[in-house]
């Protein structure tokens, strides 16, 4: 039966460019690049769990508006991390003929392609191909030697994804189920607020053992402002962390390289050697109002205040 379930089941692959053909086989799906977002990352962790919980913070400064799922796993010694919109995914499935209820799994084009496969043109307009191990969509290039897009011959990973198959209306029962655990909730929340106001005189005395026994400031006013001197402290690192990301990517459209960054007191300063396009700069920093200056050597110098 296993083997059967295995040779009915057929491989599609999902771009907006990309047509498929309508059937109602079991479907396993391969996501183009242009539904998700990889990266790399060298993290101090062997397990996938923990590495997993990060994704959020670490596509914090490349992600556009979204509702976002993350999904990852280790290969060597980097751990690979996606960004994907579900329901994005499930409206192109939609739009392209495809029943969510005879889907299987979801996979990216970045696991299941491997260097030996590619380039693989997609159609007379679009290919994929690798850019330092990052499965990528790019326009055709006619003088680009390609292969034609084989799907039959893809022996699919374990690294797959799932999606709700269903989108069914609420029930009655359980309408009515969940009204009860409304009026549940709210019974609780009375006899809770009851006990606190009971309680209130008793927990003033704990607040103050509480500020004693780990050495708080004497009023919430100066421990306010302890807490603002921090926020402040992160708000400004983060700021930090997305001009300098900033600036790293300025080579990859500008050309010339970066050849030092400095973060001072109330700026962060970098120094750019032999770069092509000026313009390109003054584009990827516009949002942190740079000044440039440039210095004797040719080179130019950047400072965007904290």
């Amino acid at each position: 039966m296993f083997s059967k379930f295995k040779t009915e089941r057929r491989v599609i692959f999902l771009d907006p460019d990309v047509d498929i053909e309508p059937k109602e086989d079991k479907t396993a799906v391969i996501l183009s690049p242009a539904l998700y977002w990889v990266r790399g990352f060298d993290l101090p962790l062997k397990s996938e769990k923990e590495a997993k919980k990060l994704l959020p913070s670490l596509f914090e400064d490349f992600l556009p508006e979204g509702e976002f799922h993350y999904y990852g796993y280790f290969e060597k010694e980097r751990y690979i991390g996606f960004a994907y919109e579900e329901k994005k995914v499930r409206t192109l499935l939609v739009q392209k003929g495809v029943e969510l209820g005879t889907i299987e799994a979801l996979y990216f084009a970045q696991s299941e392609f491997t260097e030996e496969m590619l380039p693989v043109r997609l159609n007379d307009a679009w290919m994929l191909t690798s850019i330092d191990d990052i499965v990528v969509k790019l326009p055709l290039r006619e003088e680009t030697e390609t292969k034609p897009l084989d799907l039959s011959s893809i022996k699919l990973s374990s690294k797959a994804i799932k999606i709700e198959r269903y989108a069914a209306p609420i029930e009655k029962k359980t309408l009515y189920t969940l009204c009860a655990v409304f009026l549940l909730f709210a019974l609780l929340y009375a006899l809770q607020w009851f006990r606190i106001e009971r309680e209130a005189v008793h927990l003033k005395q704990r607040s103050n053992e509480l500020f004693s026994r780990y050495s708080l400031l004497p009023t919430m006013m100066q421990n306010r402002s302890v807490l603002k001197k921090y926020e402040k402290i992160d708000t400004k690192q983060k700021k930090v962390r997305r001009i300098v990301a900033a600036l790293l990517k300025v080579p990859q459209f500008a050309g010339g390289h970066l050849r030092s960054v400095r973060v001072e007191k109330k700026s962060v300063q970098a120094v750019f050697e032999d770069l092509q396009r000026r313009d390109v700069l003054q584009k990827r920093l516009s949002s942190f109002k740079p000044q440039i200056e440039k210095l004797k050597s040719g080179a130019l110098r950047v400072e965007a205040a904290l």
